[in-house]
């Protein structure tokens, strides 16, 4: 029952959590400043209660902990989607660039979001003590991975990017997702999930029995989320429209691709 929570709870936040950006990235100003200031306060109830939580260990307060983490990412996610926290630079690589010279367009155009990322984990390290357990940082630590290995194997170039989800703000970054042959880092990858899935399936098994089971169901169903959506970057899985089915906003407008803009 703990382990079916645990993958109950990873499979709700995701699909919960995709939806509201989706949403909320895809209104209006004033709905994506409502958006990210809802997700600033939910964030902020999640840092508050990190100590407290990170000294239960019982099944309710590793529970409690993994929602705080999902919590915390999903404002990271919010602040890129809603464009408030994204980087310096709109300039864009010019057409057929190396993966070299793409990376470098990239990191200046998401520079401030990369850089929050890894301070809230050390925020959230410092917050859960040395002498509490760490799930909400496991938690957002195996979101960080998944997302920037998602991002390079996007900047790489995969088959199907889903540019189409991409808000309008977000324009200046189209030319990063565009469809392109998949080299050898996308199969790597998909390898890696597997082995991955592996190791979590043994700690899991191992922890049968304890609270820590919990931690470890979701983490495990985490990265299986990670490698179905690697999967759909490699095979045309039109995972699109289940979103637009559902009513989680329309294809973007069809504007003229941006131009090569120098960097600096």
């Amino acid at each position: 029952m703990t382990s079916g929570l645990g993958i109950t709870l990873t499979l709700l936040a995701w699909w919960i959590g995709t939806g509201a950006v989706f949403v909320a990235a895809r209104g209006g100003r004033r709905r994506r400043r409502w958006s990210f200031a809802a997700a600033t306060a939910m964030m902020g109830v999640a840092l508050t209660a990190l100590p407290w939580l990170a000294g239960r260990d019982d099944t309710g307060g590793v529970l409690l902990a993994l929602l705080a983490g999902f919590s915390i990412w999903a404002w990271v996610e919010f602040s890129f989607y809603t464009g408030y926290v994204t980087g310096p630079s709109r300039a864009v690589p010019p057409p057929g660039a190396r993966f070299r010279v793409r990376f470098r367009y990239a990191l200046a155009a998401c520079l401030w979001h990369e850089l929050v990322i890894p301070v809230l984990a050390l925020v959230i390290w410092i917050l859960c003590g040395a002498e509490g357990h760490l799930w909400s940082l496991w938690i957002y630590l195996t979101f960080w991975v998944l997302h920037e290995v998602a991002r390079l194997n996007v900047l790489a170039g995969v088959p199907h990017p889903f540019a189409e989800l991409l808000p309008d703000h977000l324009g200046h970054l189209k030319p990063y997702l565009e469809p392109a042959r998949a080299g050898w880092f996308l199969p790597a990858t998909l390898l890696a999930h597997v082995v991955a899935l592996v190791v979590l399936v043994g700690s899991a098994v191992a922890a049968v029995g304890s609270p820590a089971l919990l931690g470890w169901a979701a983490l495990t169903a985490l990265v299986a989320l990670g490698w179905v959506e690697h999967l759909v970057l490699l095979l045309p899985i039109p995972l699109e429209r289940l979103w637009r089915r559902i009513g989680m906003g329309e294809v973007p407008s069809t504007r003229g691709d941006p131009e090569a803009v120098p960097l600096g």
